[in-house]
């Protein structure tokens, strides 16, 4: 018998990561705005093409205030966030770095809490799904706001973009991690079917792939590979914005890569002014002990790389198994031996067909699986 998942066991041992719960009130009243922006996107049905369309709605959205990230953009491209009539000439004139500054210190005083930055971008939600008209966008249709104003545009740098890329990818079953490379937070994405993870960009719009490949690749793969053998992909629009937007990679702005990488483990909404989201470097020969993450404290790649999902718990006997899912949200468990998903339980035996089980969540969702075969 093989049992084939992407990711090592989880271990309840140390340290691990903890994922945004993605049954928090406050979060899952987010998943209508999540299934309006898939739509707006074609409705993929990938993980990657998924979060691929979130990462992107957010960009063009919550808006980076570095104007070197669209210097291949024509003033007038991408305006259909902008207030009505206005480009992105306006916008730099706007958000000097003075302005920059002052709109970074304003959304530190949210502690990461992605619901409220959502609040004030597009209007407080109310508990009957809608929005009030007190944000600094107004809804035109689907997942399309639109700014008031130029004055009412604040830079949101990546750290706050992929906050809220978190927020919505929990929704739809994706748990998402806070990464930091030089001059950057990104985030790394559990997308996959047997639980692979990839690196994902709002700021630069972006994951990276191998030359010649297509599948994303993890921010720990890309440190490993070198920047020779990859390739920046940048992310298609909306129904209502089709043309891809930004223009610059990290990859055009910081040649030498990903040499070392540092991890944030608690991805939970958690209070203002919280001691420790337990920010580590992780462990690799590549790591400087007096560079970027000099004094920060370490983690194993197994630690920075988990697997949530369906898992087998303890050895077969005798041809049976048990299954449990360690993946945000579970409610139950279900498989399949041909073409359809059934209900499950926790148990079974090896039989002369492979199997595929999976967690699944209140809403139908499925998390990773593991492929049980004789």
């Amino acid at each position: 018998m093989t049992i084939t998942h992407a990711g090592l066991a989880p271990s309840r041992a140390g340290e691990h990561f903890l994922p945004l719960d993605p049954t928090h009130p406050r979060v899952a009243a987010h998943r209508p705005l999540a299934l309006d922006i898939l739509a707006d996107y074609g409705n993929p049905t990938s993980g990657a093409d998924r979060v691929k369309a979130i990462v992107d709605w957010v960009a063009r959205t919550a808006i980076h205030g570095h104007s070197a990230l669209r210097a291949g953009m024509s003033p007038t491209d991408n305006v259909a966030t902008l207030p009505l009539g206005s480009d992105w000439d306006d916008v730099t004139a706007h958000l000097t770095e003075t302005q920059q500054n002052i709109d970074n210190a304003y959304w530190a005083t949210f502690g990461h809490d992605a619901a409220a930055m959502l609040d004030v971008l597009l209007g407080t939600l109310q508990p009957n799904g809608t929005r009030l008209n007190d944000g600094a966008m107004e809804h035109v249709s689907g997942s399309l706001y639109r700014y008031k104003s130029i004055s009412d545009i604040r830079s949101v740098w990546c750290s706050w973009q992929h906050d809220m890329c978190t927020l919505l990818l929990a929704t739809l079953g994706y748990p998402s991690m806070l990464s930091s490379i030089i001059g950057h937070d990104p985030m790394r994405v559990q997308y996959g079917d047997r639980g692979e993870w990839g690196y994902f960009c709002a700021t630069y719009n972006e994951s990276y792939e191998l030359v010649g490949g297509s599948a994303p690749l993890d921010l720990l793969d890309l440190r490993d590979l070198g920047p020779a053998a990859v390739v920046s992909a940048k992310h298609g629009g909306p129904g209502w914005d089709p043309m891809p937007y930004i223009t610059a990679s990290y990859l055009g702005d910081n040649p030498g890569g990903w040499p070392e990488l540092a991890v944030v483990l608690d991805s939970r909404i958690v209070p203002l002014g919280a001691a420790d989201r337990r920010k580590r470097a992780v462990e690799s020969p590549t790591l400087d002990a007096s560079g970027l993450f000099a004094g920060t404290p370490r983690c194993s790649e197994r630690v920075a790389r988990p697997y949530l999902g369906a898992y087998l718990r303890g050895l077969p006997i005798a041809g049976r198994f048990r299954v449990e899912s360690n993946w945000p949200g579970s409610t139950g468990l279900v498989r399949r031996d041909g073409s359809d998903w059934v209900a499950s339980s926790p148990f079974g035996f090896v039989g002369p067909d492979a199997v595929e089980i999976a967690p699944v969540d209140a809403n139908g969702q499925r998390g990773p699986a593991i492929l049980v075969e004789p």
